[in-house]
């Protein structure tokens, strides 16, 4: 039975990779038409890339090109299955080829140092990032926030609780 059981957890398991997809966002020189599986047919917006991930079965992952993305309004991943991976040049194939350089001058390349960041820029008066309580990536990004509340309690990022990986 145990076997079985097991059989049936690696089948699961290989689907579930085989139906992965990457896509790729550059946001400056991406275009909507693009069809965004490689970095030279880009899609323009990270929303773009999820509007197309979100139709594929597997748990796909989102590579953004660096640069400054502006969001005038708060931005919620929902319920995302998707894996999203900031701060790329262009030419990798993975989060683990992006270039790294001593930001803060420490004279150590630390893992959040990249050499051609993401910022996302909110420019909001309600809270910038919602992030789902599920197992997502979402590394590579730095996030800046402008707003006001007359609350007094905004937070720029919200993190619902659960098994949350956030590097940024």
């Amino acid at each position: 039975m145990k076997k079985i059981i097991t059989l049936f957890l690696s089948i699961a398991v290989y689907t579930s990779i085989a139906n992965a997809t990457i896509y790729y966002v550059d946001p400056v020189d991406g275009l909507s038409t693009n069809n965004g599986l490689a970095w030279n047919t880009a899609k323009k917006t990270v929303s773009e890339a999820f509007t197309l991930a979100s139709a594929n079965a597997g748990v796909d992952d989102i590579y953004v090109k660096g640069g400054t993305i502006l969001f005038t309004q708060a931005w919620s991943v929902g319920n995302s299955k998707e894996n999203y991976y900031g701060s790329f040049i262009g030419n990798e194939t993975s989060p683990a080829d992006r270039p790294l350089v001593d930001v803060d001058g420490n004279g150590i390349v630390e893992g959040w140092e990249f050499q051609n960041p993401t910022i996302l820029r909110f420019e909001t008066n309600t809270n910038a990032l919602t992030l789902p309580n599920q197992d997502i990536q979402f590394d590579g990004f730095t996030i800046t926030h402008i707003g006001s509340s007359t609350t007094a309690h905004l937070r720029a990022v919200t993190l619902v609780p659960g098994s949350l990986a956030l590097n940024c």
